[in-house]
């Protein structure tokens, strides 16, 4: 089965398996490249349409199985949105008619559902967020233009995924059609834990994509100044892009006073994650809302006790209880429990090992089935 993939890709995860050099950074998203290599290893051909920032004209990449074509992404977020990502979508249609793969999985219903939808090839959407949601919480007029993007996505025929119930219920309560509840699967080997068990000190770690108020990060640094002189052996890492020494988070802490004892960290490349992962004590993800929230697996793959919003949108489903859940938008909530966990080893261990058998539960091959079950069916039915 040929395959095409279209959505946000993390291009430099794929690099081995293409001849020429990837000089695109592509977007942190590792679940892309992660379904994308299972794809590949259950023995389908994929080409990946995705979009860049940082180029012109459209790239093309090429290895044994796996073809990527990325085209221009217009920078500035109102530019695009006033009218509905239409430059992005045109161009995406026409590249994925010229390469006409069998069946089309399509991630978020935007830019790349819409676009896939709109091709005429037969299409799986996946729903990643409930742009409802993410408008209330975020409070921008893009989210507004994203918001009607999603409600016309979902006005086209054509079966429907979602990574949680959380999602899956909203898409079917609104669309009155079914939704799939397909977990975003991980990698559960590359998580393994690998730590140095000579290192000094207790490690909190945050890794987000971007510093904005729906990942609540300034909450989580007034948490942190609040207890930090109470534990002087621990560090706050906070990491992803936006977080690099000059980053917008950054800045807003030295600004605010909050940078003391944090360690800016910054963008990690795809296998930089697992062991930077795996090095803390402790995961604190302070995001107010999370269609699924795959970073929180990852996290209890490597055996690292979580600390997440009991409220946050899919967060309780995806722990599964093997968390420790608080009210993570007020500080004085999330103090309590880094308190509360910094000071118990037992609680740290107990959800460290509750934790990694429960990611068990969430390997890429199982989702990856359970998507070719319905791309084969879309198939036979054309």
């Amino acid at each position: 089965m040929h395959i095409g993939f279209c959505g946000p890709a993390t291009l430099e995860a794929l690099q081995d398996l293409v001849e020429q050099p990837i000089e695109i950074k592509g977007y942190p998203f590792r679940g892309s490249s992660t379904l994308i290599r299972e794809y590949l290893a259950q023995g389908h051909r994929v080409t990946v349409f995705t979009t860049s920032f940082d180029i012109e004209r459209p790239r093309f990449y090429s290895g044994e199985s796996l073809n990527i074509v990325v085209v221009p992404s217009r920078s500035g977020g109102p530019r695009r949105a006033f009218d509905f990502f239409r430059a992005e979508r045109q161009s995406l249609v026409q590249e994925i008619r010229a390469h006409a793969p069998d069946v089309l999985h399509a991630h978020w219903t935007y830019e790349f559902g819409l676009a896939a939808r709109q091709s005429g090839l037969p299409s799986l959407v996946t729903v990643h967020d409930w742009a409802p949601n993410v408008t209330r919480r975020n409070k921008h007029p893009y989210w507004y233009f994203r918001w009607a993007m999603q409600i016309r996505c979902l006005l086209y025929s054509g079966p429907l995924s979602a990574p949680s119930s959380y999602i899956a219920d909203r898409v079917t309560r609104y669309s009155r059609k079914p939704c799939k509840v397909i977990p975003n699967g991980i990698d559960v080997q590359s998580f393994l834990p690998n730590v140095d068990d000579e290192r000094t000190g207790l490690r909190i770690g945050m890794l987000n994509a971007g510093f904005s108020r729906l990942k609540n990060v300034p909450v989580a640094l007034s948490a942190w100044a609040t207890i930090k002189d109470k534990f002087p052996s621990a560090v706050l890492l906070a990491a992803g892009p936006g977080y690099e020494l000059g980053g917008e988070g950054h800045k807003w802490a030295v600004h605010n006073g909050l940078d003391d004892r944090v360690d800016f960290v910054g963008s990690l490349a795809s296998d930089e994650v697992p062991p930077w992962l795996a090095a803390l004590d402790i995961f604190l993800h302070p995001s107010l809302e999370e269609s699924f929230g795959m970073v929180l697996l990852e996290a209890m793959a490597a055996g690292v006790p979580v600390i997440a919003g009991q409220t946050s949108g899919a967060v309780p489903v995806v722990t599964g209880g093997n968390a420790l859940l608080t009210d993570v938008a007020s500080p004085g909530a999330i103090a309590d429990s880094l308190t509360l966990m910094l000071n118990d080893e037992p609680l740290r261990h107990h959800l460290s090992e509750s934790g990694r058998v429960w990611s068990q539960k969430f390997a890429v091959s199982e989702s990856a089935k359970q998507f070719q079950t319905i791309l084969s069916s879309l198939i036979l039915g054309r």
